[in-house]
């Protein structure tokens, strides 16, 4: 199915995106986006479309402005609807996909078939699920603002993240700074 607008293809999507937001956040952020800078002039997406079952959306796909198609996972039991979708795709002027890797070999097979194109990895990404949550033991102590006597604290514990997250290899004094 396609909608004729952006806030079409948003209300159809939205609920079944939302059920797995961590893997859709990117879908869902650009449309977010788009819809708040523009609400009632929104562009149309250069492609939308997505399967739906009795119950709803069960997998999505759309192109914004940059010609990759970004595409979500498929509802459980539904995962032959991808390649109804990367055939209705087939025809859009596309570039990249971005999908799930569950889909990869899948979906790089049905687009090469379609289209006659063949796909490479070339950004690999990827998202985490929690599975569980294991609760921290209560600690001694209390809640208590920060003062100058913890920056030294604060300063190391910012720049060790910012080398797990970022990959830093250098300091960037300014950012903790301004961070602080």
């Amino acid at each position: 199915m396609h909608a004729p607008t952006l806030q079409a293809f948003y209300d159809r999507t939205v609920p079944f995106l939302q059920q797995r937001e961590a893997e859709h956040n990117m879908m869902l952020s650009v449309m977010m986006g788009r819809l708040r800078r523009q609400p009632d002039i929104a562009p149309i997406p250069v492609y939308n479309g997505w399967v739906e079952s009795d119950a709803g959306a069960v997998v999505a796909a759309a192109i914004f402005a940059d010609w990759r198609l970004i595409v979500s996972h498929a509802a459980a039991g539904y995962e032959a609807a991808l390649a109804v979708l990367v055939e209705d795709a087939a025809s859009a002027p596309i570039e990249a996909l971005l999908l799930p890797a569950e889909f990869g070999a899948e979906a790089v097979n049905i687009w090469r078939v379609q289209t006659g194109q063949m796909l490479i990895e070339d950004f690999p990404m990827r998202v985490f699920r929690l599975d569980s949550v294991i609760p921290v033991p209560n600690v001694a102590g209390t809640m208590r603002y920060a003062t100058l006597a913890d920056e030294a604290l604060m300063r190391e514990w910012l720049a060790a993240f910012n080398r797990e997250a970022f990959g830093e290899t250098e300091i960037d004094e300014a950012r903790i700074t301004r961070s602080i």
